[in-house]
């Protein structure tokens, strides 16, 4: 993906062509060009027409007191100036304690950072926030960004295809901002496709604010399903466009959802609901940590405490996985890894227990060059090198200090937790050992394979697959780390780690964490190491090694379990018809109120729990109805709990049920 290519000017007309004054804030141009589209981002400093047009002009200062979670979408994120201004109206609109900002943009062109904090130099009211957009812009990498600015305030961001990303986006909005180049310039940008995907994800009384009145917007507009107006414009722009979803009675419904797939749908929630999160390891402290910034209340639950299993390991490695193909699960992990990144930038304490000092992954000359030739990834974080592909900014983490800093202060109780029960009303007690029921909004059920053990989960086709990893310390440390599978690295605390063997065990000791070290598996981790570097591997010594063996949770399909949990008895009732290819109108899906599932990350779950916290905290607060999803809607699908449900009935296995046959006792 490219970056937008711009002309910084002196001009003396204005973005309709007609005479404007240069800014009085900034001598050094009065207008900012795109060559690609030989049209103008602003003239002069651009904020007093974007207040009018976008923030006066949708009601938004009296709309956010009104709402407290609100979702803005904008086509064309530009400079970033409309999010800017929309940021600091939700600060000074006074709303209570609680209320959210998601602002969601799209942007094909990127501006460069140099670039944008040149334009962002003219507005000095905004000079705070512009430094803080701007550190927290991501890389030219492709699909959605979710970027936490401040507490109250999120962006989600799109950088590709505005079709591509209106057709993924995963979330309803309640005011529109269409701000792309003039339908001349641009004419992809305002097509009857966009228009179509603008009313497929408006809430009710969605507005869409525009500077244009050209004849083909406000006729498709209003084709789509808006009711449009001409309003006085700006300056010397006589008009300008606004317009509302047309049914004003019609309540969202995600119709591009298979019925199985469909989310709970929108219900009333305390704007700080009390989550329960059984399971004290990465998934259970990356969804604390997204909950959390979005301002809900969390008690975590772990007999064992933080980092007792496989997220307590030695060190491990924060790298992305790439695949060929634009395929949700490539789009998964690519967005995991640079969401990851981001969070692991901003905990406290970062440099301390994450060292970027960047991963070599071996791999064929053949797929190596099918991946740089069209990398999912920034062009500069990718190096081809021979053998394989370097990633700079990939590393090795302390997975103990990663969990604390995830947890920050949030509450944890040492509890065990055996049974969970729901009702009607959406709320869930957890029953102990020892203490009475204790009452929460909802529970996410992140404790590895031990979800098997809890109603939520008595049905996922998860196992455990158990790994050793093994530390030198005494070992002379590589710059940086390699990989192939098996890896070595620098260690976290000196000297190298190496690993992790990779073996199946069965459920009963998987849920128990009955896995031990072994000398076996500390001379196959060395014998991997001997395979990437002969050399290098002479100077490890078994009898040295430091280990540990720990469990992970591992799904058919590699992908994580992210979701609500379903209602196995509705699905196989209600869904039945698959088993014979019935093509009937089936209902939507019915869950397990209040519980939700966090599980199966596998060997990648340090890099993947962060965005997978994201979406389950999204989940919970409603997305998409009530709140964005992080992630596009294939891609939280393809996370669904329900899907090997499904599975099951599209394979039309003749099972007299769909629970696990294996009994695991408490």
């Amino acid at each position: 993906m490219r970056e937008a290519d711009l002309t910084f000017e002196k001009n003396d007309k204005g973005a309709d062509g007609n005479a404007s004054a240069p800014s009085s804030l900034d001598e050094r141009f009065s207008a900012v060009r795109s060559n690609a589209f030989d049209d103008i981002y602003f003239a002069g400093d651009g904020i007093h027409e974007t207040r009018h047009v976008f923030i006066h002009g949708s009601d938004l200062p009296a709309r956010f007191l009104s709402k407290r979670r609100f979702t803005i979408g904008e086509l064309g994120f530009g400079t970033g100036l409309n999010l800017l201004e929309a940021w600091r109206a939700f600060d000074e609109a006074g709303t209570e304690p609680g209320a959210r900002l998601t602002f969601i943009s799209f942007e094909k062109f990127p501006l460069s950072r140099a670039d944008l904090e040149r334009v962002h130099g003219i507005w000095s009211e905004h000079a705070e926030r512009s430094a803080i957009l701007r550190d927290r812009l991501p890389e030219n990498a492709p699909g959605f960004h979710d970027i936490q600015l401040a507490p109250s305030v999120s962006l989600l961001l799109y950088l590709g295809d505005v079709v591509d990303g209106l057709s993924r986006l995963d979330a309803f909005v309640d005011a529109w901002f269409l701000d792309g180049f003039s339908p001349a310039k641009n004419s992809d940008m305002w097509s009857a496709s966009v228009f179509d995907l603008l009313a497929e994800r408006s809430n009710k009384r969605a507005t869409i604010s525009t500077f244009t009145v050209a004849g083909a917007v406000r006729r498709g507009l209003s084709q789509a399903g808006f009711e449009v107006e001409k309003r006085p414009g700006f300056g010397r722009k006589r008009d300008r466009l606004w317009g509302q979803r047309s049914d004003l009675s019609k309540t969202p419904r995600d119709t591009r959802r298979p019925p199985w797939f469909q989310p709970p749908g929108p219900k009333p929630r305390d704007v700080s609901p009390k989550v329960a999160i059984i399971g004290a390891g990465v998934a259970g402290a990356a969804a604390a940590h997204a909950l959390i910034a979005a301002g809900c209340n969390c008690t975590v639950f772990d007999p064992r405490g933080p980092a007792a299993g496989a997220s307590g390991n030695i060190g491990g490695l924060i790298m992305p996985r790439l695949d060929l193909g634009d395929t949700p699960q490539a789009r998964f992990f690519t967005q995991s890894y640079v969401h990851a990144l981001r969070v692991i930038g901003l905990l406290p304490g970062a440099h301390e227990f994450f060292n970027r000092c960047g991963v070599f992954l071996r791999l064929d000359d053949a797929k190596a060059d099918a991946l740089i030739s069209d990398p999912p990834l920034p062009a500069n974080q990718i190096e081809r090198r021979e053998g394989g592909l370097f990633f700079k900014d990939a590393g090795v983490i302390d997975p103990q200090k990663y969990v604390q800093a995830l947890l920050g202060d949030t509450q944890i109780f040492k509890t065990h937790i055996n049974h969970i029960d729901t009702n009607d009303t959406g709320s869930v007690s957890l029953n102990t050992d020892d203490k009475p029921p204790i009452h929460f909004d909802a529970v996410i059920v992140a404790n590895s394979v031990g979800a098997l053990r809890l109603h939520a989960g008595g049905y996922l086709p998860i196992s455990g697959v158990a790994g050793q990893i093994d530390a030198f310390l005494e070992a002379h440390a590589p710059a940086s780390a390699t990989a192939a599978g098996p890896y070595f690295a620098p260690a976290p605390g000196g000297g190298v780690l190496v690993g992790a063997t990779y073996d199946k065990i069965d459920l009963e000791k998987a849920c128990n964490g009955d896995v031990e070290t072994s000398p076996a598996a500390t001379s196959e981790n060395i014998n991997a190491v001997a395979a990437l570097a002969p050399a290098f591997a002479q100077s490890l010594s078994s009898e040295r090694a430091m280990s540990r063996a720990s469990v992970r949770c591992q799904t058919p399909d590699r992908l994580p379990i992210v979701g609500p949990a379903p209602d196995p008895e509705f699905y196989q009732a209600s869904y039945e018809g698959l088993k014979h290819g019935v093509k009937a109108s089936y209902p939507p899906a019915e869950y397990q109120n209040g519980a939700w599932l966090l599980t199966g990350l596998g060997s990648r779950g340090l890099v993947t729990a962060p965005l997978c916290g994201a979406l389950v905290a999204a989940q919970i607060l409603g997305a998409p109805f009530d709140a964005p999803s992080p992630v596009d809607q294939t891609v939280a699908d393809a996370l669904h709990p329900g899907r090997f449900i499904f599975r099951e009935l599209k394979r039309a296995q003749n099972k007299k049920s769909l629970y696990r046959s294996e009994s695991l006792s408490d």
